[in-house]
């Protein structure tokens, strides 16, 4: 930064050296005060005030790397045993699950339960069996129900979670075990957020309990 204010301070300079003496003091006076009125304007990035994530050694990253399915499948339990409590995955189609977290008939079965559509001609909602096209569902209907449910914190989707913020899977990585010794209940401090501070509508230890993996 410093050495931006003195570039521009040098070329200043050099574009008034043919001007008589009193004009350039004048000139001199008023490109000091428009530089310090950029230096003092320049706000404090609040990126220096957070702590970067390490970065991490992920199995799946590299030229011929690929994903653990055995890996997935807890992630995606832990996501539905878990994270589905309040936050959704509403650009992840059931079918996309086939063949790399689930099977053909595990996901047949997910995806059965009742699903809200509509409306129909009388303008009403309804219910049906759920399809493999079917997105996931969402904790809440809209986005006025889950904030009034999180203290007017609306929970980001975590469909492409890792790719919407900086430093990918080590942010979610570290801002998930981060947590500091100033937390209480519903509110997680991590020197990992913008903020510092995560509102978390249910906090406590979860425990899950992970089955053998087909072969796919």
């Amino acid at each position: 930064m410093a050495a931006g204010y003195r570039g521009l301070l040098s070329r200043f300079l050099t574009r008034i050296r043919g001007v008589n003496s009193t004009s350039k003091r004048l000139c001199i006076v008023a490109g000091a005060a428009a530089v310090g009125a950029v230096a003092l304007a320049t706000p404090v990035v609040a990126t220096e005030l957070i702590v970067h994530p390490t970065k991490l050694d992920w199995p799946h990253k590299g030229a011929l790397a690929s994903y653990d399915h055995a890996s997935l499948r807890r992630g995606y339990q832990v996501y539905k045993e878990v994270c589905a409590a309040c936050h959704s995955m509403k650009f992840l189609v059931y079918r996309q699950l086939i063949d790399h977290v689930l099977t053909a008939e595990e996901t047949k079965a997910e995806c059965a339960e009742s699903f809200p559509d509509g409306p129909d001609e009388e303008g009403k909602m309804f219910e049906r069996p759920g399809r493999i096209t079917d997105k996931l569902p969402s904790p809440y209907p809209n986005p006025e129900a889950a904030r009034h449910a999180n203290s007017g914190a609306l929970p980001p989707d975590l469909t492409f979670i890792a790719k919407a913020r900086h430093g990918l899977e080590d942010y979610v990585f570290h801002l998930l075990i981060g947590e500091s010794d100033f937390s209480f209940e519903f509110v997680l401090f991590s020197l990992f957020f913008s903020s510092w501070s995560v509102f978390v509508a249910i906090y406590f230890d979860y425990s899950c309990s992970f089955a053998s993996h087909p072969s796919f």
